[in-house]
């Protein structure tokens, strides 16, 4: 019965690893928006814009990393570098510093692609506190 208890052990523990390293590499952040600035497509050009700054949380996890605004999720795919993070999802740019909790996000993809999918583009700098 004692091999039999520590065979059931030792297969709980080799199953638990994988949960128990992608729970380490999580870092979670609150960012706020310094500054948010960007332009708006009127139906022939792209003209400048101010939008209102905004909170939100960041969790770095490789690529299941993931920003959150407002309940809503959008899924990013960042790097593994421990300083400067850098994270994309579909035109949309994270560059983060964990050392000053600096950093910058960027939509572009409308500039590239039909405005009239994506009405606006925005540069966010933000400043960042570790949850």
């Amino acid at each position: 019965m004692g091999e039999n208890l520590m065979r059931t052990i030792c297969v709980l523990i080799i199953l638990m690893i994988p949960t128990l390293i992608s729970a380490q590499s999580r870092d979670s952040w609150n960012c706020a928006s310094i500054d948010l600035n960007g332009y708006n497509w009127n139906g022939s050009t792209w003209e400048r814009q101010a939008f209102a700054t905004r909170s939100w949380r960041f969790t770095f996890a490789g690529n299941t990393s993931r920003q959150t605004i407002n309940g809503q999720r959008v899924d990013f795919n960042c790097n593994t570098d421990e300083i400067i993070k850098q994270c994309s999802y579909h035109g949309l740019y994270f560059i983060f510093n964990t050392e000053t909790g600096q950093g910058a996000l960027a939509d572009l993809f409308g500039v590239a692609i039909n405005p009239d999918e994506n009405q606006q583009a925005f540069v966010e700098l933000v400043q960042c506190t570790r949850i």
